[in-house]
């Protein structure tokens, strides 16, 4: 019975020895795997940081644009205007008693 208890002791060392190598190999391929993925995900987001430069560089700002009605309503203003048919808001605030 020593017999095979000393037989099976190298066989299991064996055995052992295999397992860990292959699990040496496949922590090294997680451990490449991982920083493959974190070098495409910092790519990415460097990406999508350029696209949202230029998108905040190239928008426009919306209450800056007029309506067409808002355009009539300025233009009618800045006739009257011209043709001194405005008041001062000095001259208002006066009138107003302010």
């Amino acid at each position: 019975m020593q017999v095979r208890l000393l037989q099976v002791k190298p066989i299991s060392d064996l055995i052992l020895r295999e397992l860990k190598s292959k699990l040496l190999k496949a922590k090294a391929l997680i451990e490449y795997m991982s920083e493959t993925a974190n070098q495409e995900i910092l790519q990415e987001l460097k990406n999508i940081k350029k696209e949202l430069d230029f998108i905040k560089d190239h928008m426009v700002d919306v209450d800056t644009l007029m309506t067409a009605e808002e355009e009539q309503q300025f233009q009618k203003a800045m006739k009257e205007h011209k043709e001194g048919k405005t008041t001062s808001l000095g001259d208002l605030k006066k009138e107003l008693g302010m």
